[in-house]
């Protein structure tokens, strides 16, 4: 599984419109209600400044946090980080996930209480987050105009995320 991640990989043409969908046996959160009360006792990835807005505002603190600053390709304030939380930076490209940022999510994820502060675009970074996340836990991510996807980590998720990466192509 971890042979993907010699070299940057971009998301095919052809991959746009099914990963602009709720991935199957996912829940789709539809306000931010129904996300706190989802995420408030299970251990959580949140992918996404308005994701980690929503947990942070409803006292509900994720195990790691993935943002950009950016929403809807616009720079905004980023979110605020609870006390004690760890920063790490990244970098990676708009419709890419990088090695770099791998390794990241995955410092991030055996370590919790952290933040992976995104220089470029975090969305694909919930594939890698799937990947390699405990099972048991959750990643949750924003599906634009929809609402929110909570993803539970589990075998066939992580076996869904590694056959996905493996459409991308190196670039």
């Amino acid at each position: 599984m971890y042979h993907l991640f010699h070299s940057r990989l971009c998301l095919p043409q052809g991959l746009r419109s099914l990963l602009a969908q709720r991935m199957p046996a996912a829940k789709l959160l539809p306000n931010d209600s129904a996300v706190a009360a989802y995420a408030r006792h299970r251990r959580v990835v949140a992918v996404g400044d308005r994701v980690s807005e929503t947990l942070i505002r409803h006292g509900v603190k994720p195990w790691v946090m993935v943002f950009d600053c950016v929403e809807a390709r616009r720079d905004k304030t980023c979110p605020s980080i609870p006390e004690g939380y760890a920063i790490l930076r990244t970098r990676n490209e708009r419709s890419t996930v990088e090695p770099g940022a791998v390794e990241v999510i995955r410092k991030a994820l055996r370590q919790g209480h952290t933040v992976v502060r995104v220089d470029g675009e975090e969305d694909l970074l919930a594939l890698p987050a799937l990947l390699y996340g405990d099972v048991g836990s959750v990643v949750l991510y924003g599906l634009p105009g929809k609402g929110v996807v909570a993803a539970a980590v589990n075998r066939e998720a992580k076996l869904l995320a590694m056959r996905v990466l493996e459409f991308f192509e190196p670039c």
